[in-house]
């Protein structure tokens, strides 16, 4: 059989990882009082169209900043207007740390309440005097919930104040995710043992989804949208011998209400379980790509009866005729594509679901470009459709769009260091270049897409660029303010 491959004229591999529990912060400070109870933080989300972190310094003086200009928080909210105005509010005699803000994420439930989770790097302290002269000190976790009407909750402050405290590893805060119901999932370390959670807002309780077993590491999770099912990828270390041998890895479904009936959609001690898988709620199947020595190409399942089926098996070809046990390497099997060109499967192991279908992300270039595939549709039927982009980084889901950051290239074809942000429509199968009436070519920093506009942060060589974008006209309105905004959320 003579197969037309697609010529990589230069590659960047992304590889899913699988990470353990390092704790990387501290809990300086001593503190016996229940911060919640106290509420010493003041939040003020009134008229907020997206919220955003600002850089400082990681070492933090409350005392310093009390006083200072409204810009010097590290939380501000984007007014409609573009103009900015603080957060946060800090009892005027405080003194002690605040961590930097890692991530900052918005959702609502069904009724329209919002909740804004704010993720620390580190847990943070400090002590002020109160109204009755009492000196009160303060703990605070990385991980806390801001409610409309400005009060919060500490998620992981249950045992803050122990020797050991509740944390969230630096290199799982990217899979932090919410549901339709407002509820907050992440994956919690205790000690060196990791656990996925679950905060409901309504009820302010955590509860743990998995047990903590030393040796499990997660990597990508995933939860439908109901919060009903878990999809998890990690690996399992026998720490009883330093043999790399007994590492297995695994795609795990677990359902909520009955976690300990568990089932392991794809397990083993020798290949890794790195390519690409994603949970469509809409037909309740779940789609992965794997390439071994037994399995080659793309299959599904349905989770309501867990009946495998090799998926369109005749879309992925062999270069080999009869290959051998031992050579089941992927670059043995191609994608086939409805233009007849033939993709290698780890070109596209990021998989990501919306209402009309599954697509992929490529990492890799083709020619000049890069392009995203449209892999099935949403009657579950193969499509196999690429669309031509030029070289995507990064990517993230709103309202059926694909949001990306574009790099921008010299004549020669390399990437200058500076990009727009495109948006893919994936209904239209159109792109939009949302940075068309932006004066400069910009590094990006942060952005985030809602409430009809793009919020972004930037740099140019020594000088910072924010912004928004009207997500129609592409209209360009430059922020009022100068400072780095490390994470943006539209609110």
């Amino acid at each position: 059989m003579k197969i037309q491959k697609i010529i990589v004229l230069s590659a960047f591999i992304a590889v899913l990882g699988f990470a353990s529990c390092s704790n990387g912060s501290s809990s300086d400070g001593a503190s016996e009082t229940d911060f919640n109870s106290k509420q010493a933080l003041k939040f003020d989300l009134t008229n907020a169209k997206a919220i955003a972190s600002v850089e400082e310094s990681s070492s933090r003086n409350i005392a310093a900043r009390a006083s200072s200009s409204n810009l010097n928080s590290p939380l501000i909210k984007i007014l409609e207007d573009s103009s900015v105005a603080s957060i946060l509010s800090i009892p005027s005699n405080a003194q002690g740390n605040i961590s930097e803000i890692e991530k900052i994420i918005n959702t609502q439930d069904r009724s329209g309440n919002k909740y804004l989770y704010i993720v620390f790097n580190g847990s943070s302290w400090f002590g002020y005097n109160g109204e009755d002269g009492e000196y009160i000190n303060v703990n605070l976790s990385q991980l806390i919930c801001v409610y409309e009407d400005g009060s919060y909750k500490d998620i992981l402050g249950s045992n803050n104040n122990s020797s050991n405290p509740d944390w969230i590893d630096p290199y799982l805060k990217e899979y932090i995710q919410t549901d339709l119901n407002g509820c907050l999932y992440f994956i919690k370390c205790t000690n060196n043992n990791v656990s996925i959670c679950k905060y409901d807002p309504v009820s302010q309780k955590t509860s743990n989804l998995t047990a903590p077993l030393e040796g499990i590491n997660y990597g990508k999770f995933q939860m439908s949208q109901d919060g009903t099912k878990i999809f998890v990828s990690g690996n399992r270390y026998n720490y009883s011998s330093s043999s790399y041998g007994n590492s297995a890895y695994f795609i795990r479904y677990i359902p909520v209400q009955f976690p300990e009936d568990f089932k392991n959609i794809y397990y083993s001690s020798e290949s890794y379980a790195n390519y690409g898988w994603v949970y469509q709620d809409s037909t309740d199947y779940f789609y992965y790509i794997q390439e071994n020595k037994n399995k080659h190409g793309l299959y599904r399942i349905k989770t309501s009866t867990m009946e495998e089926e090799h998926f369109y098996k005749d879309k992925f070809i062999s270069v080999n005729e009869e290959p051998e046990d031992n050579n089941y390497y992927s670059s043995d099997y191609y994608l086939k594509t409805e233009s007849g060109n033939y993709i290698a499967p780890y070109d596209y192991n990021q998989l990501y679901s919306t209402s009309n279908g599954i697509w992929a992300q490529p990492n890799r270039y083709y020619g000049s470009s890069k392009q995203f595939m449209k892999i099935v549709d949403n009657y579950g039927t193969y499509v196999g459709k690429t669309f031509d982009s030029v070289a995507p980084i990064g990517l993230y889901t709103y309202n059926d769009a694909l949001y990306f950051l574009n790099a921008i290239l010299d004549s020669s074809g390399n990437e200058t260091g500076a990009q727009n942000i495109y948006m893919f429509d994936t209904n239209s199968g159109k792109f939009e270049n949302l940075f068309e009436k932006v004066p400069v070519e910009l590094e990006i920093i942060s952005y985030s897409a809602g409430n009809g506009k793009l919020y972004f942060s930037a740099v140019k060589g020594i000088s910072l660029l924010n912004g928004t974008i009207d997500l129609e006209t592409k209209e360009f309105t430059r922020l009022d303010t100068e400072n780095k905004l490390t994470s943006i959320a539209a609110y």
